[in-house]
């Protein structure tokens, strides 16, 4: 077996933290929540299964229970063989990381254009800079011709991940690839504890016997992500828990239940009980592969729906009462409003984020937790410029990779040949969004947006219409 596949078995095995087993019954009424039977466990178990390879036994190794192979009849060298086939399904089971399957899906595209797995981070730290997203692709050998098609096939990938409110985390995804120059079975998740001390970091790596001078580069890095707030314990608090989102979805689990299954009562037996009672029956056996939510708790999680719904706020314009009011319409009426008071681009946007199945439990924030509408007004005054330039930063680099994306072979190649060209059509397509910023005439100096106009704004070309949810008052 190749390392990698053990790297992530290891890294699952290793992450398990067992609570103490409370006598008192904690999984509430769970049965109300619908598996998806078509999940990344059930085909998985099905390869289990015609592999030869018992439930139990798999079980028993993700649960850490240092298992026997004899007792099961399986040799080491058939085992080894199983995993070597199933390299890619193990690989997908067991990654939790919810930018995933963006980047295999963008790494297939990358391998067409001569660009791997090491440009993905130097791509990811300019996404919201598309005139130095030229730059980049430019000296990687890309001419006009390659780099207007890729990318028009990368640019739905950008869409998606953005409209999920997924890019954010591609910092993190820059500070993972960094971990792993050190040490292939580093996270962020583990990082996330010694946020506070990375020296304590620094030395947990040195005594581990790793080289001086990686740890060094790598705390040089850290630290400059800290301290220009590019990462946070926040956005490290938040990846965590979309991560675990992204886990139990692998299961078969909506995201949705989450907040059934984490707070400081909750034990493995609570978790496992739950899960059996929307009908993943191997709950009991799997119950090691949920330790990470242990290390979650309500506030944690009401402080996450919290910031998303702020960041969703600011981005739509919308206010609570206007939310509210769009969550008092069914799906048709909430279709025909927002077609008739919206710019297309931006209403489309806007729908998906309102039909969102974790954004329909914000919107009805009593199911969640009562103090969480005041959390996420608190979390609203608190964002600054930065938080701002950052988020739309995120919203503009994906739409103006779908507008690049739409343009003819000639009409991009003069935008990627020509910054001048380049900076007079972002301009004219999102000059209205920055016509608050007090930063002066320079608006695309700094193409991550924000800014103190946060009511949106913009032509049809930038998708955001009139984003200040009162649809023809600013008409």
């Amino acid at each position: 077996m190749k390392r990698q596949t053990w790297h992530w078995l290891m890294v699952m095995v290793l992450s398990v933290t067992f609570v103490p087993v409370g006598a008192q019954d904690n999984t509430g009424d769970c049965s109300r929540f619908a598996l998806n039977p078509d999940s990344a466990w059930s085909d998985f178990k099905s390869e289990l299964e015609e592999g030869g390879i018992p439930l139990d036994l798999w079980g028993g190794m993700v649960n850490g229970e240092g298992v026997q192979l004899e007792d099961y009849g399986i040799t080491p060298e058939e085992l080894n063989a199983f995993f070597e086939a199933k390299r890619d399904s193990l690989d997908n089971l067991l990654d939790k990381n919810p930018l995933k399957p963006y980047i295999d899906r963008a790494l297939s595209i990358m391998g067409s254009y001569g660009l791997g797995e090491g440009d993905i981070a130097p791509l990811l730290a300019v996404r919201d800079n598309v005139s130095a997203l030229f730059e980049a692709l430019g000296a990687r050998g890309l001419s006009a011709d390659r780099a207007d098609a890729f990318l028009s096939q990368i640019a739905p990938l950008v869409r998606e991940a953005s409209d999920k409110g997924l890019l954010k985390y591609g910092a993190v995804g820059e500070l993972d690839a960094e971990l792993k120059k050190v040490n292939g079975s580093l996270t962020p998740e583990f990082l996330r504890q010694f946020w506070g001390n990375l020296d304590e970091f620094a030395q947990l790596m040195l005594a581990n016997d790793e080289d001086p001078e990686a740890v060094a580069a790598l705390m040089a890095r850290l630290n400059n992500f800290k301290e220009s707030s590019k990462v946070t314990d926040r956005l490290l608090r938040n990846f965590d828990i979309e991560s675990e989102k992204a886990r139990l979805e692998k299961y078969g689990v909506p995201s949705t239940a989450l907040k059934e299954l984490v707070g400081e009562n909750k034990t493995p037996d609570d978790v496992a009980g739950c899960l059996e009672q929307m009908g993943l029956v191997d709950a009991a056996l799997l119950k090691g592969l949920f330790g990470g939510l242990d290390d979650l708790s309500l506030d944690d999680l009401n402080a996450f729906y919290a910031d998303e719904m702020a960041e969703f706020l600011a981005l739509s314009g919308l206010s609570p009462d206007d939310l509210s009011a769009l969550y008092s319409m069914d799906e048709d009426e909430l279709r025909a409003f927002l077609a008739e008071n919206y710019d297309s681009a931006y209403a489309d946007w806007l729908l998906s984020r309102l039909l969102d199945a974790d954004f329909f439990a914000l919107g009805k924030l009593g199911e969640l937790d009562e103090n969480v509408g005041a959390l996420a007004l608190d979390s609203l005054d608190e964002l600054d410029d930065s938080d701002l330039n950052a988020l739309y930063g995120d919203f503009f680099a994906a739409q103006a990779l779908s507008e690049l994306a739409d343009l003819d072979d000639e009409a991009f190649a003069a935008l990627f040949n020509d910054p001048e060209a380049f900076d007079a059509w972002f301009n004219d397509a999102f000059g209205d969004f920055f016509a608050g910023d007090d930063n002066g005439d320079d608006s695309n100096s700094d193409q991550s947006g924000g800014g103190d106009d946060q009511s949106g704004g913009g032509d049809d070309q930038s998708g955001g219409g009139d984003q200040s949810g009162g649809g023809d008052d600013d008409e």
